[in-house]
């Protein structure tokens, strides 16, 4: 058996000049000296004491609606909530933001409510709604095995690096789920204070997507490093793997662990085989250049969207009170986007000022834009075309060594019997 162990771990060694290892994932694997967080943790004490606070406040609250709803058919839940939606209707109504769909707002509360204690990441969000369904499995949890926790509870250090991590500001994220709110509450309103809101939110939106943009096409020179994609960290992960794990089931001796690590593997070598070939030869270079291409037109296309979205609510807003639909005046603003398109007659004049902004946002889209992707194109091309030989070698490396792995695996199985 050693010798197959052998045989087995020098496949996953891979030259130097073939794999890099990406400079992330090397920067993670080193050990970072262990400091004295106490500033940190002082400044971070206080926001995760209400995170779980407000979590602990959300999971009592469903479960409360919940035997609310078993036992008096909602009743008490029911005069909550709707005094709770009166009483904000007419709040926003005495500052001229009566919702138009007031039938929404409480949905749209709830959901802005669950993103917003998420911080508006999508693990966050699911892991919140796991936490909601098994807080009474966790509180039981946490009452049986608390004395054990306290005798076992230990100050945790932190890892230093050269500069402290840079926080995620989810600004695209909360701008997207803030006009979709918006237009669900008011996307039929004819006053001009939730109007201009409307457009602000959409400005806003437009003004990241371009910068989002124009840092796609800027030259790959000026570019920071990309980070490491999780399925390439798996990869890395499963091939310095192998070589221990083999270890440890001829250590073990059990057939069941060998089972389930052969199943792992066998699932690790299919996916890994799936990609390589995927990526293989010209036809992968052809799928990837395709893929670029179409990224730019989708891209594009989401841009113009945003600021036919924005002037036609600006229009509207200029021009409040208006009781025209809301579809008129994003016809109009497409119709000066597409020339081909022949503008609509309508019972108002556009003011000069959109007029100028459309004219801007015309310039920055199909002229600056535009000329920028097509020029670095080509290189961007190049660029991932290298990137994606790199991802085709690991991934092969991947799928021959589990194969290699399972065999080695499978030879030990039958050593153990049954």
């Amino acid at each position: 058996m050693p010798d197959e162990l052998k045989e087995t771990a020098e496949l996953v060694h891979i030259p130097q000049q073939t794999l890099a290892v990406p400079p992330r994932i090397a920067a993670s694997q080193a050990e970072s000296r262990p400091i004295s967080s106490s500033r940190r943790t002082s400044k971070q004490k206080p926001l995760e004491k209400t995170k779980k606070i407000v979590w602990r406040a959300t999971a009592l609250l469903f479960w409360a609606s919940w035997i609310d709803q078993l036992l008096l058919s909602s009743r008490v839940s029911y005069s909550i909530g709707a005094g709770f939606t009166s009483r904000t209707v007419s709040l926003l109504s005495s500052i001229g933001f009566r919702p138009v769909h007031s039938e929404n707002l409480a949905k749209v509360l709830k959901i802005g409510w669950l993103l917003t204690i998420a911080g508006f990441k999508p693990e966050e969000f699911v892991g919140l709604l796991i936490y909601i369904v098994l807080s009474p499995l966790t509180l039981l949890l946490y009452l049986v095995f608390k004395e054990i926790r306290d005798e076992n509870a230990s100050t945790v250090t932190a890892k230093v690096g050269l500069r402290p991590p840079k926080p995620r500001r989810p600004a695209l994220t909360i701008a997207g789920l803030s006009f979709v709110g918006w237009y669900v509450l008011y996307g039929e309103a004819s006053s001009r204070p939730p109007l201009v809101v409307g457009a602000a939110i959409s400005g806003v939106l437009f003004l990241l997507l371009l910068g989002r943009a124009f840092q796609r096409v800027k030259p790959l020179s000026l570019s920071s490093s990309s980070p490491t994609s999780a399925i390439d960290r798996i990869a890395w992960s499963a091939l310095r793997s192998i070589p221990e794990t083999l270890k440890k089931i001829e250590a073990s001796g059990k057939r069941s662990d060998a089972v389930g690590q052969i199943f792992l593997y066998q699932k690790a070598r299919r996916f890994y085989r799936f990609l390589a070939l995927l990526m293989r030869g010209q036809g992968g270079k052809n799928k990837l250049s395709l893929l670029l291409l179409v990224e730019y037109i989708l891209s594009l296309s989401l841009l113009g969207s945003m600021a036919i979205l924005l002037w036609g609510i600006a229009t509207k807003a200029a021009l409040a009170p208006s009781d025209a639909a809301l579809q008129s005046f994003l016809v109009t603003s497409t119709a000066y986007f597409l020339p081909s398109m022949s503008a609509p007659a309508v019972p108002y004049t556009v003011p000069t000022w959109i007029r100028i902004g459309e004219a801007i946002s015309a310039t920055l889209l199909f002229v600056l834009y535009v000329g920028a992707a097509a020029s670095v194109l080509p290189i961007r091309q190049i660029f991932y075309a290298d990137r994606l030989c790199e991802k085709y070698k690991l991934y092969r490396k991947v799928a021959l060594d589990s194969k290699a792995c399972v065999s080695a695996l499978e030879r030990l199985k039958a050593s153990f019997g049954k």
